[in-house]
């Protein structure tokens, strides 16, 4: 797993320059964000800031990069984007970012300028109002929550914004865990498009929806999905149009997981459940009732996306995302447990004594973000946990010896090995 804040700085300006259509100069720099920051501008390493200065204080300029460092931040009024910066986590250890909202179209963290990113980073809403407006920018490995009647995840009424590889949770009743609700004025209108790519949008209150667009008054947007997982309790996806014939409100969703949908209008239009390579059946989260949307074993959504334009290079945790045949729906790409065992005794052991050491080493192909662990099993004994290296005092017999048989698996969040790795010996006693 990618590091600290290294994960995608790597041609960030050069990227930003390009977006802006001007050339990034030697005065960016690289400001710091803690909880208890209190450092003046220019916001340091040594003197970090609070994470409003940090983001938008008076020092920031285009092309900065913010590293907000791990721990837990409470706002004390919504923060915005406002400039060309990117606003990086810690991968591994991410900020928890909390506001309380006071009305129901107010958001925790809003991105307002086109070539902002933000990155890394948790975010709780509580309160009436959502924790994400994406207007224009991009947002990735978010992982947001709250639980008001507004949007947990907006992609607003800008142009193009691109949310991915990020989990929307919304728990409360009405709720909505991904969505837009707008009226506009002035139509008809250019259509707008908002890009979703591996996307984790679940609702699980009474009356909720996973993804919505509720537009008036002339508004033309679409959402452009795919590798998306969407969930609700009333409806997996829901589009609606007032009258206005400008009005359209459109859901493309491809290579993506959701059951029932609702369109009301005749601006509304949603694709259809099951059609092309979208799937109906439903993920299986780790813990989802604990708010764990990391896939379990066996899950239908695994390996069952498709890459395309805007596909994501890493997931929510920081693995690869591609690990299988094919890469997964929803923020999280899962690894089907394996296990090896790269070092044990030889296959006959000749030794005089009654009892003899056996060592093992194994490994499994888990990264980190799986928190992999193991268990092991000595000839007819349980499994039990254990780490490499193992050693055990087993047995010797006379003539052709005592056969013995060590296995090991490799288990994650996702679930465990369920082809063991296996080592057959025989200890031989001699004298």
């Amino acid at each position: 797993m990618p590091s600290g804040s290294s994960r995608g700085l790597i041609g960030l300006l050069a990227l930003l320059a390009a977006g802006l259509g001007i050339a990034a100069t030697a005065t960016a720099a690289t400001r710091y964000a803690e909880p208890a920051g209190t450092g003046p501008e220019p916001c340091t390493s040594a003197n970090a800031c609070p994470l409003a200065v940090a983001v938008d204080g008076p020092g920031v300029s285009n092309f900065d990069s913010v590293v907000v460092r791990p721990g837990s931040y409470t706002l004390a009024a919504p923060l915005a984007i406002n400039h060309a910066i990117q606003v990086q986590g810690n991968t591994g250890q991410q900020a928890t970012i909390s506001y309380a909202t006071t009305s129901l179209f107010q958001d925790a963290i809003t991105i307002n300028n086109d070539s902002a990113v933000l990155r890394d980073v948790g975010i709780v809403a509580t309160g009436p109002g959502g924790a994400l407006r994406a207007d224009v920018g991009l947002a990735e490995w978010v992982v947001a929550r709250s639980s008001g009647a507004s949007p947990t995840c907006n992609p607003g009424v800008g142009v193009n914004p691109r949310l991915r590889d990020s989990v929307c949770h919304n728990t409360g009743a009405n709720g909505i865990a991904l969505g837009t609700e707008a009226g506009c004025a002035g139509g008809p209108l250019p259509q707008v498009t908002s890009v979703l790519r591996n996307i984790t949008a679940v609702a699980t209150g009474s009356n909720s929806v996973g993804i919505d667009m509720d537009l008036s008054g002339g508004c033309n947007r679409r959402y452009e999905a795919r590798n998306v997982i969407a969930q609700g309790t009333a409806a997996d996806l829901a589009a609606t149009t007032d009258a206005d014939p400008d009005t359209m409100a459109t859901i493309t969703m491809a290579s993506s997981s959701f059951d029932t949908i609702s369109a009301s209008g005749a601006g509304a239009a949603i694709t259809a459940p099951g059609s092309g390579a979208n799937i109906t059946e439903p993920p299986a989260f780790v813990n989802a009732a604990a708010g764990d949307f990391h896939q379990a074993q066996g899950s239908p959504t695994i390996d069952a996306g498709a890459l395309g334009s805007h596909t994501g290079q890493v997931d929510i945790d920081g693995e690869p995302r591609q690990q299988g045949e094919g890469i997964d729906i929803g923020a999280d790409e899962t690894l089907i447990p394996d296990t090896t065992i790269t070092k044990g005794p030889a296959r006959k052991v000749r030794r005089k004594a009654k009892r003899v050491p056996a060592r093992f080493r194994f490994e499994s192909n888990a990264f980190a973000g799986d928190n992999p662990a193991f268990e092991c099993k000595l000839d007819r004994k349980a499994y039990k946990p254990c780490d490499s290296p193992a050693t055990y005092r087993v047995r010797s017999g006379p003539g052709k010896g005592a056969r013995h048989v060590f296995r090991v698996r490799a288990t994650m969040a996702a679930g465990r090995d369920t082809t063991p790795a296996t080592w057959r010996w025989r200890v031989q006693r001699t004298g």
